[in-house]
């Protein structure tokens, strides 16, 4: 299996374990992460759900364009989106507890997506933060939370998907797409299971009923998001492009 689980005390650590293909997500992966968050958010012991990539290169790199542009059909590639991710993204934003992505690595365009989704996002001094869709023809469809969540630079969501820059840790840090940032993960575990600790103090129905108030904006927006997706990754343009990615991709790996 390429999405494990781990339990650190009443913490539920979902690990994407695709390390070979940057922890991106396929259409099967897409599901089986899905299925997963969905299990642990059930999870009478959990306290906490939190996501993280395996090894420490990699949160997640998004789609597998790979996959999804040289196997798939135009047909299938709609579907995707707005069936396999779309689910993903629901079952983020209705699980029961708190959703918390720790970013230990590179976390790129859907990968990005996932982060800016969560109720909080901390990260390792080894994360790196982009959206690069723009460069294949591509629209991201969660571009709104990046101004609600950026507390210095009002026009930051604008200028790093046009600049389609790769930021820091300390940089997404600045911004408010990083919450806090830690130097290891003991470190990182140890803040998540004081979290959850006192989390525990807290009545559940009180605990529901602020989480779906943190979630209504980004609810609001995610259909029309992943619709917007939807149609750029089916554009002739946009699959030429990305088709000319992995060729270029694949001659440099050969080389």
């Amino acid at each position: 299996m390429a999405i494990t689980t781990r339990q650190v005390h009443s913490v539920s650590l979902v690990i994407i374990d695709r390390e070979e293909r940057g922890n991106s997500l396929d259409r099967k992966h897409a599901v089986e992460l899905a299925h997963t968050i969905t299990n642990c958010c059930i999870q009478d012991s959990t306290q906490i759900v939190v996501l993280r990539g395996s090894g420490n290169k990699f949160f997640s790199t998004g789609i597998d364009l790979v996959h999804l542009y040289r196997e798939a059909t135009t047909g299938s590639v709609y579907e995707y989106i707005v069936g396999e991710i779309g689910n993903l993204f629901t079952t983020i934003l209705y699980c029961q507890k708190p959703f918390i992505s720790l970013v230990n690595g590179y976390a790129l365009g859907l990968g990005a997506e996932i982060a800016l989704l969560s109720d909080i996002a901390i990260g390792l001094t080894t994360a790196r933060i982009g959206i690069p869709a723009l460069k294949w023809g591509l629209v991201p469809p969660l571009t709104p939370i990046l101004s609600s969540i950026s507390r210095e630079y009002s026009q930051a969501d604008a200028y790093y998907l046009f600049s389609s820059r790769v930021v820091s840790a300390e940089e997404a840090h600045k911004i408010g797409i990083l919450y806090k940032l830690f130097r290891d993960d003991e470190e990182a575990y140890k803040w998540l299971v004081e979290l959850a600790e006192n989390i525990t103090r807290l009545e559940l129905h009180s605990i529901q009923t602020t989480l779906h108030q943190l979630r209504s904006k980004k609810r609001k927006i995610i259909d029309l998001g992943l619709y917007l997706l939807a149609l750029s990754a089916t554009n002739p343009n946009t699959i030429s492009r990305i088709r000319e990615f992995i060729s270029k991709r694949d001659k440099r790996i050969e080389n």
